[in-house]
């Protein structure tokens, strides 16, 4: 009797579960009001968002699809649109219902101008999965122009010169990121491997210790240690520093060394 009565309560949960599951990822039918800033739609929210806190208006940079929807008439304006939102924040707005609010106010464009760092990044990111470096590069100088005190938007950067070969410009912003902070063990291994491919082998041992103190994931640690150990042991066999370092954006032979193990890029949101 225990038995069928826990099967039963056991079968309604899961009835109860099964709606979430089906449909928790559909679009929803929604009105965004929001604003119009470098041809990119931000939605708007007040509300207090701290227990005792004023009413507080946030933005979110909602990507618009079909890619071809053209905001610019709406530069620096607040607009309401009815349309589906999906997951991920992706809006299929129904442009006969698009309706002009006035020009954004001051609270609205502060709300935004918080947003826009971040909303580059990702736009950048976007550009990058396409193949366009320089649309990428671009929105991502304007993120760190705005913000030059993020430093995972120069871990990023850093990450597009790598993925380019560019890798002097690598180095320069992964250690900058460093300088100002990003030093979780992912960051550091990334710049000791930049290190190692440029050919500065004791600034590459030093990262790579720095990330061995940060880290406690065991396999990562043991690729730490034997990166350090094999780096120090080609140091002391090789005398020769001429021609370690990369000139003009040329790589070093042991940029190439079939034994390196590149390590994966920072865990980024």
């Amino acid at each position: 009797m225990n038995k069928m009565i826990t099967l039963c309560i056991v079968a309604f949960l899961f009835s109860l579960a099964i709606p979430v599951c089906l449909f928790a990822s559909r679009p929803v039918d929604y009105l965004l009001v929001g604003c119009v800033q470098d041809g990119m739609l931000f939605s708007l929210r007040t509300a207090v968002f701290k227990v005792g806190s004023s009413p507080e208006t946030r933005a979110n940079w909602i990507r618009v699809r079909p890619p071809s929807v053209n905001l610019a008439p709406y530069e620096g304006k607040k607009i309401g649109v009815r349309g589906f939102l999906h997951p991920g924040d992706l809006f299929q707005p129904d442009l006969n219902t698009l309706e002009t609010l006035g020009i954004c106010d001051e609270e609205a464009n502060l709300a935004v101008r918080r947003e826009l760092p971040q909303a580059y990044k990702r736009k950048a990111k976007e550009q990058a999965g396409q193949g366009d470096w320089d649309a990428a590069l671009n929105y991502l100088n304007k993120a760190i122009k705005l913000d030059n005190s993020d430093c995972s938007l120069l871990f990023t950067r850093a990450e597009f010169y790598q993925q380019q070969g560019k890798i002097q410009e690598a180095v320069q912003d992964a250690q900058q990121a460093v300088d100002y902070g990003c030093r979780r063990y992912p960051d550091l291994a990334f710049l000791a491997e930049l290190l190692e491919r440029v050919g500065n082998k004791p600034a590459a041992i030093a990262a790579y210790k720095q990330a061995l103190t940060e880290c406690e994931y065991k396999p990562d640690k043991e690729r730490f240690q034997q990166r350090i150990i094999l780096l120090k042991s080609s140091t002391h066999t090789d005398p020769q520093k001429k021609g370690s370092q990369a000139q003009g954006g040329k790589l070093p032979p042991t940029a190439t060394d079939p034994e390196a193990m590149p390590l994966p890029p920072p865990l980024r949101d």
